[in-house]
């Protein structure tokens, strides 16, 4: 009477188990990593109003993965080193910038955030955060293009330093694009676990 198998038969569902691992690996940096194709953020380029990004956010992508725009947006907030939760803010903070998506974009800000922009005096607090970037998506169309020089985290602060190219292209009839070359440093902090824009500076290339 046979009672264990042989050793072949009891070996398949652990070989089976570890053919599967490269395969899982595959899918998830087909759907997750960097080189694989971005649907979601060529949908949002698309997106206009406030009204195409909802549209985006419900978009089913089809490079391997089964979650919706808008799910892919906020799982880095959630999973990840700190590191990588400071550089996902300081890229994310651009896309939304991109698509004048103001409740986005303020979500990245603390209340008593701080914007040092150059030659000008500084916007303190949520409320002329929000007044500012009104006007800005009210006369222009953000085609930034990022980069981020580096990350660094102590404890519950972060530094990140990079460079902001690209243009602001105007809304205005007659009116002409702005090209930007921006150095920028912003500090963050983590509070109850969230990390949160303290202050942005930037200035001018020279």
């Amino acid at each position: 009477m046979a009672t264990g198998g042989s050793p072949l038969s009891r070996a398949l569902p652990v070989l089976a188990l570890v053919a599967l691992v490269p395969l899982g690996a595959w899918v998830f940096f087909r759907s997750y990593g960097q080189y694989s194709t971005d649907e979601c953020a060529r949908h949002y380029k698309s997106a206009r109003t406030a009204e195409d990004t909802a549209r985006v956010d419900q978009t089913v992508v089809t490079n391997g993965s089964l979650d919706s725009c808008g799910f892919r947006r906020g799982i880095v907030n959630m999973w990840g080193t700190d590191s990588s939760q400071v550089h996902a803010i300081a890229s994310g903070i651009i896309e939304a910038d991109n698509r004048r998506e103001l409740v986005t974009v303020l979500l990245y800000y603390a209340d008593s955030a701080v914007l040092a922009p150059p030659g000008e005096a500084p916007v303190t607090g949520i409320a002329e955060i929000r007044k500012r970037y009104e006007g800005m998506f009210e006369n222009w169309q953000p085609d930034i293009e990022p980069r981020v020089d580096e990350v660094v985290v102590t404890g519950s602060t972060a530094t990140v330093r990079g460079h902001n190219g690209g243009w602001l292209r105007t809304l205005a009839a007659g009116a002409t694009d702005r090209q930007l070359d921006d150095n920028y440093v912003m500090t963050l902090e983590r509070r109850a676990g969230t990390w949160r824009i303290y202050r942005l500076q930037w200035m001018k290339n020279q």
